[in-house]
């Protein structure tokens, strides 16, 4: 799961490379939000669209829709962009210590992370 606060941020290139280095679909919560005309989607089609993708064994999500936080926190893997998250995702962590959670602070900082899945 990629996870970010604020547009442009960078949390599409850094899901797109992350699924290229680990061959896993992306999948980007505004094309669940969004319908065409940038028509917000009903709440329920939105949530359902991420349940589907949850009951595949292997994906990578991002996106900033707080709403649904809970469904996608299934994962054992995190990636927080902004320091308000950390502490949401700490509470997490309490809760299933078998978590990861994985805090890219900047853009060097996701490039050594994605350099060392290399390895």
């Amino acid at each position: 799961m990629v996870i970010g606060v604020s547009a442009g941020v960078g949390k599409s290139t850094f899901a797109r490379r992350l699924g290229d280095h680990l061959n896993i679909e992306v999948y980007h919560l505004d094309t669940f939000y969004w319908r065409h005309g940038w028509v917000e989607a009903p709440l329920e089609d939105f949530i359902s669209a991420q349940k589907e993708v949850v009951s595949h064994d292997k994906w990578i999500m991002e996106g900033n829709y707080s709403h649904s936080f809970n469904l996608r926190s299934e994962i054992s893997t995190y990636f927080p962009r902004k320091k308000e998250m950390k502490i949401k995702l700490a509470d997490l962590q309490k809760i299933d210590p078998e978590k990861v959670i994985v805090i890219l602070k900047s853009k060097p900082d996701i490039e050594g992370y994605l350099l060392s899945m290399k390895g």
